[in-house]
This record gives C-alpha cells, sequence and structure tokens, in this order.
C-alpha cells in the first residue's frame, strides 16, 4: 500500500507475515531526504541502497565526481560542476553500514567493496543491518545535519514538523464545488505541486 502526503510518502509490505513500513519525507527547510524504515518482525533486517551520483547538469560529468567514507559518512562532490562547485553530497544512517562501494559497475556486479575516489561511474551504495527502526539520511545539508536527522526520534520529531508546515501552507485557500476531484486537487495538491515542484524545485529530474 502506498499513500502520499503533502511533503511525505508511505510505503507498507507484509513480508513473511510481518510488516514493514517506509517513510520518506524532504524537510522544507533542509536540502535532505529522509527516509525511515520501521517493522513489526523481532529478528534483525538487511536494507541495500544505492543512488547514482551524477552532480551535474550533464550526465557524463559523472566521472569527475570525487567520492569518500568517513566515520558512517559517504560523501561526494564534483568540482567540474561549476555552477556549484562546493556542493557536498552525504550519505549517513542511524547505524554504520556493514559494507560499502561508490564504484557503480561494483554494485552492479553485487560488490561492495569499499571503492572511493574520481574517474569512476560513481554511486553511494550500502548495506545496512538493523533492528526494529533504520532512519537513512541523504542530500547536501551539513554532516551536523544528516547526522543529527538519523536519530529515530528526530527523524520523526521533523517529519511532523514538516506535515505541520505543508498543512497550513496547503489549506490558506480552499473551494467546494460540484465536483468533489476538483475540490480534492485544488484544497491542497494543486499548491503543494507548484510550490515543491516548480518553485522549490524539489522533484526528479524528469520534473523540474
Amino acid at each position: 500500500t502506498v499513500t502520499y502526503g503533502f511533503g511525505w510518502a508511505e510505503w507498507k509490505k507484509n513480508i513473511d507475515g510481518y510488516r514493514y513500513v517506509t517513510k520518506a519525507f524532504v524537510p522544507h527547510d533542509l536540502p535532505v531526504r529522509v527516509l525511515i524504515i520501521e517493522t513489526d518482525d523481532p529478528e534483525s533486517f538487511e536494507v541495500s541502497y544505492c543512488t547514482d551520483l551524477v552532480m551535474s547538469p550533464d550526465t557524463d560529468d559523472c566521472v569527475y565526481v570525487t567520492t569518500e567514507r568517513l566515520e558512517n559518512l559517504i560523501s561526494a562532490r564534483n568540482t567540474y560542476n561549476t555552477d556549484f562547485p562546493d556542493t557536498v553530497f552525504h550519505l549517513t544512517a542511524s547505524v554504520p553500514e556493514t559494507s560499502f562501494t561508490c564504484s557503480k559497475s561494483s554494485w552492479l556486479s553485487g560488490h561492495y567493496d569499499g571503492m572511493t575516489g574520481v574517474g569512476i561511474v560513481p554511486c553511494a551504495a550500502a548495506l545496512y543491518k538493523a533492528s526494529g527502526t533504520l532512519v537513512l539520511v541523504t542530500g547536501c545539508g551539513s554532516p551536523d545535519e544528516l547526522q543529527a536527522l538519523s536519530d529515530a526520534a528526530s527523524a520523526h520529531a521533523k517529519l511532523s514538523e514538516t506535515i505541520g508546515y505543508w498543512h497550513r501552507i496547503t489549506t490558506k485557500l480552499t473551494i467546494s464545488t460540484s465536483a468533489p476531484y476538483l475540490d480534492r486537487y485544488v484544497n491542497g495538491w494543486s499548491i503543494y505541486q507548484t510550490i515543491a515542484g516548480r518553485i522549490f524545485g524539489r522533484t526528479s529530474l524528469y520534473q523540474s
């Protein structure tokens, strides 16, 4: 089951009789994305996460991305991108990764070889093993901001803050017509889409 809200999304799935819930959101005031994965499975679970690293308008420029791993933080920058030469991407989590790689070819081969550096087709890929709750945080905020949000209580508090922010924004104007579907769209979704997608630009590449 997938549920979408203003500023967040939730996926629910049953695996071997246990419930897994993943909540994703983007705080309105930080350039990060947060994933909260929770389960009632009493055993530990493993999560594999991977994201491509381009950090440039041209995908061919990804080979200039430099990656490194320090203290439960995978970082990447692309100084070849002169528009944003100081932008640094980070990946962290509520638990240290059990293995990782920044090589896309290694990841596609199923190898988490710890490779970092430059001159490769890069990614940020890691395996995590957790019990109960796992929080993943990615983005271009400061390391301190990302690591603070990797705490489960802090992540839930930021999610509530994000939901409250969008509720205040999207409920300032409401309409009531003979078309309920039009009411649902105008009373929130059109405002949210315009601000989040077009003004803030917080969308996938194909939408921005």
